[in-house]
């Protein structure tokens, strides 16, 4: 059964002081640190080329659910479309995965995090630009932000209610420590291409570069 989580109106939630952005090369995190936040959406990571950020099931939820009795309602009038004991696993992805670009942080600097790059661009106090950027958000973009939830299969139906599955990760990638900045673009704003530029206005020391070696 493949059930489609919407998008969390409003979902932000409060970032650490600091976040932490890593790039193979200088250039690329000066030009991050100067403003230009260039975001893939979902898709994207499912067909990675680099192993260590490849993740084919990105905005995939599974909620264990065998035995369980589930009640589905519909969300245009309310009443029960199936209504249940579950035999299997319920796979809950996120609808039009295309549609939500991401840009990714970590909450720590480790140096496990070096394979992703030795170029490290130090965000301080993200939560005043991020508020900042959604205040710029044109008509039809949403600019959401929150934590990595890392989980094992799930065992409790309220999973269902969150409907964030963008933000939802298998816990073998809990070393990460993610934190996501997500642009949902709606319906006739989306373009041919899997990536996204938003351009900040930063203010002196808001980022800081330097090499982790």
């Amino acid at each position: 059964m493949l059930l489609g989580g919407r998008l969390l109106e409003g979902f932000r939630v409060d970032p650490p002081r600091v976040l932490y952005r890593r790039f193979a090369r200088r250039e690329h995190a000066e030009s991050f640190a100067h403003g230009n936040f260039r975001m893939k959406n979902l898709l994207h990571y499912r067909e990675h080329s680099d192993p260590s950020r490849r993740d084919e099931l990105e905005g995939v939820t599974s909620i264990r659910a065998e035995g369980e009795r589930v009640v589905i309602r519909s969300k245009k009038t309310g009443k029960p479309v199936f209504e249940g004991v579950v035999s299997g696993n319920i796979h809950q992805q996120t609808v039009d995965p295309e549609r939500y670009f991401i840009s990714c942080f970590s909450t720590e600097c480790k140096t496990s995090h070096r394979k992703w790059g030795s170029w490290v661009v130090a965000l301080h106090e993200p939560e005043a630009l991020f508020r900042e950027m959604s205040l710029e958000t044109p008509s039809g973009f949403t600019l959401l932000w929150g934590p990595v939830e890392y989980s094992e299969v799930p065992t409790h139906h309220s999973c269902l209610d969150k409907q964030d599955s963008w933000r939802r990760k298998r816990m073998s990638y809990s070393d990460e420590s993610e934190f996501r900045l997500v642009l949902h673009v709606a319906d006739g704003q989306l373009r041919s291409s899997d990536e996204f530029t938003l351009v900040a206005a930063m203010k002196t020391g808001e980022t800081e570069v330097f090499q982790d070696l």
